[in-house]
């Protein structure tokens, strides 16, 4: 079988270059943002996905730490972040492009995909989102914020 929750790890980790201000993230602070992604590579799983933020002065965040828990008992055991991740605002104005990778002991998926960003919530959803991945691709669906 092949875990989803692979692709969904990478999507959590962000890195981000050039970006506005936003509203809810004060500059200069330190951030949390988390929420249920369901990952899909052959079979579907959720995981509990935490992303720690550091927010420099000019309202930029950098993503500085990264966990999976339970949703289903594969997270943060058999199904981990992997990659460099990273995330940069656009195309759109409210879109955010990451590159994002996940593995597991069945796949790994790494891709760089795009997802909606909510500025004055601080929320980032990926909808059914396609990540590349072997020996399938992966899907990541679910919000964090």
């Amino acid at each position: 079988m092949k875990i989803k929750t692979t692709l969904m790890a990478a999507v959590f980790g962000m890195a981000a270059t050039a970006a506005p201000a936003l509203a809810a993230w004060p500059p200069n602070t330190n951030q949390t943002i988390s929420g249920t992604l369901s990952l899909e590579q052959s079979i579907q799983i959720d995981c509990v996905v935490t992303v720690n933020l550091s927010i420099d002065g000019s309202g930029d965040p950098t993503i500085t730490g990264r966990s999976f828990a339970p949703g289903s008992f594969l997270c943060g055991g058999v199904v981990s972040p992997s990659g460099t991740w990273t995330a940069a605002w656009g195309p759109g104005a409210n879109e955010v492009t990451l590159s994002i990778g996940a593995s597991s002991v069945l796949g790994s998926c790494f891709d760089t995909v795009v997802a909606d960003f909510n500025h004055t919530t601080n929320t980032l959803t990926f909808n059914n989102v396609t990540v590349s991945g072997t020996p399938s691709d992966c899907y990541v669906d679910g919000s964090l914020s």
